[in-house]
């Protein structure tokens, strides 16, 4: 059921009125994974025939969007504001074979039957008053330049059948669809047509899209019908909803893939989120690549309940991309935070070893970032709850200060070692490892949540290690 043509080929096709949101992102991936497991063409059109709306600003962004994601389009994008001819070719064809006509009424005439309607809480349905003029006349009025839209001819009975990929069979009845508007009064055409036009030119072989779309498979099939085109397979993908299974939106914090970029997850992170999202693989597994991905993707196992995006699924599935990468592939993201330039003289194992500790601890290319930083530099303050929690007396002044003695008379300043002093050191004043071991890391670091302290005072050194807890010392409480 998931071969149409030769060659599988799907699109994307964004509107460029707003930013790259997940939603969109999620039908970018789930056509990307499904052309690619099938040896097919991904690729982009936009969308841009709103014309009050569409700015190249946001076409900038998608393309960078889905770039950064990887995502990366097999041919040139089409662009549906060069097709304006096409379209109205298109228009004409299917009125040359009475499957659409011009609609002469005025826009306040139509308003106010939809009024009416209202009134009589009844749906507005257009009343076909154009579809029965005889030929004379319109031809008559289009000599006298009468502005006109152009609405497509739905047969008045039997049912238009969309057998989707993931809804299964969905039956329309003709007559309850409108004669709806293919080409506009300013000669525009609507979503409808251009995309109908446009599938069949770039031979899309498969249509992906939200089931927000559902209602509209209906119409663009009668289309493909009216113009002896076999259309594609169609499969809707259940909607995205926040934790309060509302419709996700801004109320919800980042929704946008460039708010994602900035806020430190990996695009790796993001996609294998997004995959997730109402498609999974018939087992457990929930951290994967893009290759495996693609492998395992089957649009059939997509379902029809809507998908709960959960934030910090996010960031715990982008820790664990994080922890996935080497040292050598980190490095690049974190080096001129770190104030790593080309000159630098550090040692490359000195360099591998804190990304080591630090990417366990490190869910965000920001926390990599600050956990990092206090490798390289003396830390600057020190984290007020940690400080009102762990160096919240003058005994705690005390205490350190007796580490510090023991671990100056350290000939050796192994992990092993420091444990053991700062273990002895806690028994003697009779006070518990902790108590120590949390001030000391405020001191070292700066922070009150970190990788194991006795491998940071490994790493960093006697000198910096004492050092840094003297300066503490002057400073706490």
């Amino acid at each position: 059921m998931t071969e149409s043509l030769a060659q599988v080929r799907v699109r994307f096709a964004p509107s460029p009125t707003g930013h790259l949101h997940v939603g969109g992102a999620r039908t970018a991936l789930f056509n990307y994974l499904f052309a690619k497991n099938h040896n097919g063409k991904f690729l982009l059109r936009i969308e841009d025939t709103d014309r009050e709306r569409s700015e190249e600003s946001f076409v900038i962004e998608i393309n960078q969007s889905l770039q950064w994601l990887g995502l990366n389009w097999d041919e040139e994008p089409v662009y549906q504001s060069e097709r304006m001819e096409i379209y109205l070719n298109a228009a004409s064809e299917l009125i040359a074979t009475n499957n659409a006509y011009h609609c002469f009424c005025e826009p306040a005439e139509l308003d106010e039957k939809r009024k009416t309607a209202q009134q009589k809480k009844k749906q507005y349905k257009y009343d076909r008053k154009c579809r029965s003029l005889k030929k004379a006349e319109v031809e008559n009025r289009l000599k006298n330049d009468d502005k006109f839209a152009i609405r497509f001819a739905v047969p008045n009975e039997g049912e238009t059948v969309v057998n989707d990929l993931v809804y299964g069979v969905v039956q329309f009845n003709n007559n309850e669809i409108d004669d709806f508007i293919i080409v506009r009064r300013d000669k525009t055409p609507t979503y409808q047509l251009a995309v109908v036009a446009d599938d069949k030119d770039m031979k899309i072989s498969h249509v992906i899209r939200g089931d927000d779309h559902l209602s509209n498979t209906p119409k663009q099939l009668l289309i493909f019908k009216a113009l002896a085109v076999k259309p594609p397979l169609y499969a809707h993908l259940p909607l995205i909803m926040g934790q309060d299974g509302k419709r996700l939106s801004k109320r919800h914090g980042a929704v946008s893939v460039a708010e994602f970029q900035n806020e430190g997850i990996f695009p790796e992170a993001l996609l294998n989120h997004l995959a997730l999202l109402g498609w999974s693989p018939k087992d457990d597994t929930e951290f994967m690549a893009i290759d495996e991905l693609i492998s395992r993707f089957k649009i059939n196992d997509v379902s029809k309940r809507s998908a709960i995006f959960d934030y910090k699924k996010l960031i715990w599935m982008n820790g664990q991309h994080l922890s996935s990468k080497s040292a050598e592939e980190l490095l690049p993201i974190v080096s001129a935070d770190w104030g790593i330039t080309p000159d630098t003289e550090l040692d490359d194992v000195y360099l591998k070893k804190v990304l080591e500790l630090v990417k366990a601890r490190a869910k965000t290319r920001e926390e990599l970032i600050n956990f990092g930083k206090y490798f390289f530099e003396d830390p600057d303050s020190y984290d007020e709850k940690g400080r009102n929690k762990h160096w919240n007396d003058s005994s705690v002044t005390s205490n350190v200060q007796q580490l510090v003695k023991n671990l100056e008379e350290l000939n050796s300043f192994g992990e092993e070692k420091i444990e053991e002093v700062l273990r002895s050191t806690a028994e003697t004043l009779g006070i518990k490892a902790a108590e120590l071991i949390h001030p000391v890391r405020l001191a070292l670091t700066g922070f009150s949540v970190s990788p194991s302290l006795f491998e940071i005072m490994g790493l960093l050194g006697k000198e910096i290690s004492v050092r840094r807890i003297k300066s503490a010392l002057n400073r706490l409480p």
